[in-house]
């Protein structure tokens, strides 16, 4: 990528370099100013920031991230990965203090050039994504995408739910059980389990087993005590695959195999979930789901009495054959 690859200079007047490990603590301020901005609120951490550039399949810092700083202050972030041979992932934030320089339409352009080296021989049909979302109400960024040629791709919400009492145990139906994970003895178990469970999801694409764990089952959250298993013998028939930290508590993942589906397997392992933060003192859940997703996913979390608190939304752009997504910067 010659001089986009080094420390280089804007016309604004901001440098523009790949970051280190040392400016995990400055790129998470950066991602905290446009939470507190967007939601009133700032949840992420620079634990989840490290764990991620960590273990992450095939990501490194020196080519795959940019920090844009002004007299030594980290003001900007952005940064790619590649998901699958036909997408491309990404993410990028502008402190609110800083925007309406020009600084996202450079990373809109660093993210774009670094699509098109990561998949130099794209065959027919390439899907280059960058994914993530902007708050549903942050017109500025919303503008910024519609200027660079971006549209509207999905709505994506966050739903929660106040615990302020004990929650109802869940109904298991009959022949079913739940238990936490067994880490080592367990892994392939859950992969296929989640895989199956996800395979009617949009973007969805099968993953790579040791890529899959390497990116989900280590770093500081990991949890496996937080990792539930609903099982019928021996067979695994869903997951709820939940997380912590200091701020939040969440319920990342839970899925339940196609033969399986509508017998209520799917809220009585959210309910468990519930009742497991409750146990542990956590009082505030909250999880993400597709505004549109098509296993009635969203009812089922309304019945257990979540509410949707946030919204976001996908944008897409043609490169080359195929599309791409990016987050607001």
């Amino acid at each position: 990528m010659g001089t986009d690859r080094v420390k280089a200079t804007t016309d604004l007047g901001f440098l523009v370099r790949p970051p280190t490990t040392d400016d995990a603590e400055a790129v998470t301020a950066v991602v905290r100013a446009c939470e507190l901005d967007h939601w009133g609120k700032a949840e992420y951490t620079v634990e989840e920031l490290r764990d991620e550039w960590r273990h992450r399949p095939d990501f490194r810092l020196a080519t795959d991230a940019w920090v844009v700083d002004l007299a030594g202050q980290v003001v900007a972030y952005a940064e790619t990965w590649a998901v699958r041979p036909v997408r491309l992932g990404g993410y990028g934030r502008v402190h609110p203090a800083f925007r309406g320089r020009g600084i996202g339409a450079n990373l809109f352009r660093l993210i774009e050039r670094r699509a098109r080296e990561l998949e130099p021989e794209a065959p027919e049909g390439l899907r280059v994504v960058v994914d993530g979302g902007t708050a549903i109400h942050d017109q500025m960024a919303r503008s910024l995408f519609e200027a660079h040629g971006y549209r509207t791709v999905r709505h994506f919400w966050r739903m929660i739910i106040d615990l302020t009492e004990s929650p109802a145990p869940p109904t298991w139906p009959e022949g079913i059980t739940v238990r936490p994970i067994v880490p080592g003895a367990d892994d392939f178990l859950v992969f296929t389990t989640h895989q199956e469970s996800f395979q009617d999801h949009w973007g969805f694409y099968p993953a790579v087993f040791e890529s899959w764990r390497q990116a989900r089952m280590s770093g500081a959250h990991f949890d496996p005590s937080l990792w539930f298993l609903a099982m019928t013998g021996e067979e695994a028939v869903g997951i709820v695959l939940c997380g912590q930290t200091a701020e939040a508590s969440w319920v990342n993942n839970l899925g339940v195999r196609r033969p399986w589906r509508k017998r209520g397997i799917g809220e009585a392992l959210l309910r468990h979930a519930f009742g497991e933060f409750y146990r542990r003192g956590r009082r505030h859940v909250a999880l993400g789901v597709d505004a549109q997703n098509p296993t009635g996913a969203v009812a089922l979390y309304e019945r257990a009495g979540m509410r949707v608190a946030q919204e976001y939304v996908d944008f897409e752009k043609e490169l080359r054959s195929g599309a791409e997504y990016v987050s607001a910067l």
